[in-house]
């Protein structure tokens, strides 16, 4: 058996203190990232949603002039 206190057996180190600064950024820094995806994913939802509603507007305006596809 090793004695707890030695420090190379994993996970003896149980001072927790100061060794979670950077984990507490990480996760910041991932918890940022998402929200900024999820607005950035809403937006172009919305931004696609729109340009179907004007496709739509075009092709009934160009059904009421008689205007057709050629081609």
């Amino acid at each position: 058996m090793t004695p707890i206190a030695d420090e190379d057996v994993p996970l003896a180190n149980t001072n927790l203190g100061n060794d979670h600064g950077c984990c507490v950024l990480q996760f910041l820094l991932m918890l940022i990232s998402v929200i900024v995806f999820a607005f950035y994913t809403d937006s172009r939802k919305k931004r696609q949603a729109r340009i179907f509603e004007l496709t739509q507007e075009i092709e009934t305006e160009n059904r009421k002039r008689g205007l057709g596809r050629r081609g």
